[in-house]
């Protein structure tokens, strides 16, 4: 099934479309070399080209970094990869400011020092990243295409035809050489079979997209340039699949940067080789992933981050410059020209785009919009399941005030780039998200192989849901949140209820667990509340296998109670990983009979993710930030259940490796044990718990 109609184009389509584009195109990607210099004296781009220059000074005096059999083996020998991406993107970010700076100025220095980068990147025994290629594969590497092998023929193909007639020839010929025996070779001549071709996610846009570019401009023989634009679309329809009408990306906001960017990339310079004839953004579905970006922006720049993705994520102006105008979208929020340095792996594609497509009316109109107050919105991306709301509180007696957000999100445990975060929510005021996702960890080895679920940016534990009997979420298409019900008569009143039952498969006595949200905030409010309110329904024990386990949950349970008794004043927090131990205390020790096991076994923990350190207070929790100030309030249903809040510090390292410090607040529910022992007797028990979130501006 094609999910574009235009990407069936006909072979004899094609071949007359870029019959009449092909020439007048070649001569456009010449001319962007005047396109780039307009901008050396714009004041938008002031610090972008701060940026290219002290990039290019450290290219003309720090030897350029190699990429040595040492640091490729570390991936495969330790699971660390950053020393060799470090090396590998340094020299890509050389080539990106010599090459825009050549394009401004032709002095011998700079292009010099570019034909020698661009002759050591051709030297390279892969273009892929270590990371990518297969255990045993090290030898036959040279062709190998991934995402960066990819990125790599675009950037020299764009290059070399924008610059051509001021780098040598000689370096020319020789990237024209690579690029057949790499690139168009395996994958257009011998038709080599490369496992993203067919992928619902980034990959095919970017290694396709990244390929074909380079086949557009490069390849000499028309017939086999029409054969590499019908491989092309093949695999971006392959990438319109992972996509579902609502236009929303499972990947996150980073990963639709990534992918999206690159199929725009190359749609763009399809149309102006077909003359503007294939034209690969004219469908609705299309134009519904461009808006993905609006539809999950919170306020000021941040977003919904489910998923490997950052709460402020550096968007390409370009990028959102073009889609803006393709597909009548809308960028509400403060837009700046990215650094080159903005972005780890110093993407050309990116970089390009910005220079020769970012719009003054878009920098500059939304600028003037930015913190006027937004009407109330409420969006559903019904294929993701991932739903958000947007208000604007007011200060008393004051007009301007705080935009705030909610997102909640269902979906399955078996997504691309996949968090365990069934029923997961995001909580936003005035710019930060103040109970949050923890975004990207570090990719290593142990990201993406078996027991990953361990990784607190992956597992639920990271996550705004509860442990349940000792148990984290499953991964797995079968772990899924089933929506029971959405009611939203208005965009300032929405309620939702997930069935999480199968997320918990391992729970030993669950029976079922529901997650109901209500956000509420009338128009003019100071204050907005989202209630969530979880109901687990239990299984009676019966099983004596179970006893043992009983009797541990028993003693924990009884060191909660000794350690509430123990705190004053509210203040329960516990630091790191450490915890109470009441054998401290002689006779502190309950005795677990099997009169009490069926109560102990069916424990549950809440955990809330927070980048703002939580202040306990008379029953209460806060987390401030300069603007806002959330508090909850927690409520059981029965006098017999306790819920004792406590606090870990979580210092781990974000996706960046950069030190990341989280606030884990707990709510761990206490029972007392008479109570257990009555419901020995009961087939059926239910637990509540109500979590009301209370956000205000700041006085």
């Amino acid at each position: 099934m094609t999910v574009h109609p235009g990407l069936n184009w006909t072979t004899r389509q094609i071949a007359e479309a870029l019959e009449q584009g092909t020439s007048e195109a070649l001569v456009s990607v010449s001319e962007w070399k005047g396109k780039i210099a307009n901008t050396l004296d714009d004041q938008e781009y002031r610090d972008f080209w701060n940026d290219i220059e002290s990039y290019a000074l450290r290219a003309g005096r720090d030897p350029l970094p190699e990429l040595s059999f040492t640091l490729l083996r570390q991936f495969r020998d330790t699971g660390e990869r950053k020393a060799y991406e470090a090396a590998y993107f340094e020299r890509r970010g050389r080539i990106v400011a010599l090459s825009v700076l050549t394009a401004t100025s032709k002095t011998s220095t700079y292009v010099s020092l570019l034909e020698d980068l661009i002759w050591s990147v051709c030297n390279e025994h892969t273009w892929c990243l270590s990371a990518h290629i297969p255990s045993g594969e090290e030898a036959t590497a040279y062709t190998w295409i991934d995402l960066f092998a990819a990125e790599t023929a675009q950037m020299l193909a764009e290059i070399i035809v924008m610059l051509g007639g001021i780098i040598d020839e000689r370096v020319e010929r020789r990237v024209r050489s690579e690029m057949v025996h790499r690139i168009f070779t395996p994958l257009y001549r011998e038709d080599r079979t490369y496992g993203w071709e067919r992928a619902e996610h980034n990959w095919s846009a970017v290694c396709s997209g990244g390929c074909g570019v380079a086949a557009l401009l490069l390849l000499e023989d028309q017939s086999l340039r029409v054969k590499a634009v019908e491989h092309t679309l093949q695999a971006m329809d392959a990438f319109l699949h992972g996509y579902g009408e609502d236009g929303g990306c499972a990947e996150g906001i980073g990963y639709w940067v990534y992918g999206f960017g690159f199929y725009t990339y190359y749609a763009e310079m399809l149309r102006i080789f077909s003359a503007g004839t294939l034209d690969m953004l004219s469908e609705s579905k299309t134009r519904a992933i461009a808006l993905f970006p609006q539809h999950i922006h919170m306020s000021a720049g941040t977003f919904v981050n489910y998923s490997d993705s950052h709460e402020r994520e550096v968007i390409p102006s370009g990028l959102l410059s073009r889609l803006a105008e393709r597909a009548q979208g809308e960028v509400n929020w403060r837009l700046s020209i990215p650094l080159l340095t903005d972005d780890p792996c110093r993407r050309w594609a990116h970089v390009a785009r910005n220079l020769l497509w970012t719009d003054r009316a878009v920098l500059n109109g939304h600028r003037d919009q930015a913190g006027q107050p937004p009407s109330q919105t409420f969006i559903v991306l019904e294929d993701l399941s991932w739903i958000m709301g947007k208000a604007q509180l007011i200060r008393a007696e004051e007009m301007a005030g705080i935009e705030v957000a909610y997102s909640v999100k269902g979906g399955h445990n078996d997504e691309p780039h996949n968090h365990n975060d069934l029923g997961h929510f995001i909580l936003h005021a005035a710019g930060d998200n103040i109970l949050c996702d923890p975004g990207a960890g570090a990719y290593t080895q142990a990201y993406f192989s078996p027991g990953r679920e361990s990784i607190l940016q992956i597992g639920s534990q990271g996550h705004n849901v509860p442990i349940i009997e000792g148990t984290v979420q499953q991964s797995g298409r079968e772990a899924e949140a089933r929506l029971l019900e959405m009611k939203h008569a208005s965009p300032h009143s929405v309620a939702v209820t997930f069935d999480l039952t199968s997320a918990y498969g391992n729970a030993p006595t669950l029976a079922r667990y529901t997650r109901h949200f209500n956000w509420s905030c009338p128009p003019s409010a100071q204050e907005a509340e989202l209630l969530v309110e979880d109901h687990f329904t239990w299984k009676s024990i019966q099983d004596p296998d179970y006893i043992n386990m009983a009797i541990n949950d028993v003693a924990r349970a009884s060191e909660l109670n000794l350690y509430a008794e123990a705190s004053t004043n509210g203040n329960t927090t516990v630091n790191g990983n450490a915890s109470v131990n009441a054998n401290e205390d002689e006779g502190a020790t309950p005795n677990a009979s099997s009169s009490a096991y069926a109560f102990a076994y069916k424990n549950v923990t809440q955990r809330l993710v927070s980048h703002v350190e939580p202040v306990f207070h008379d029953g209460m929790i806060h987390w401030k930030t300069d603007k806002a100030l959330v508090s909850m309030t927690y409520e059981p249903e029965h006098s017999s259940d306790r819920w004792v809040a406590r606090l870990e510090v979580v210092d781990t390292v974000d996706h960046d490796h950069l030190p990341l410090r989280l606030y884990v607040t707990e709510l761990v529910l206490v029972r007392t044990s008479s109570q257990g022992m009555k419901t020995t007797v009961s087939s059926v028990q239910e637990t509540w718990c109500r979590m009301k979130f209370i956000t205000q501006p700041r006085v």
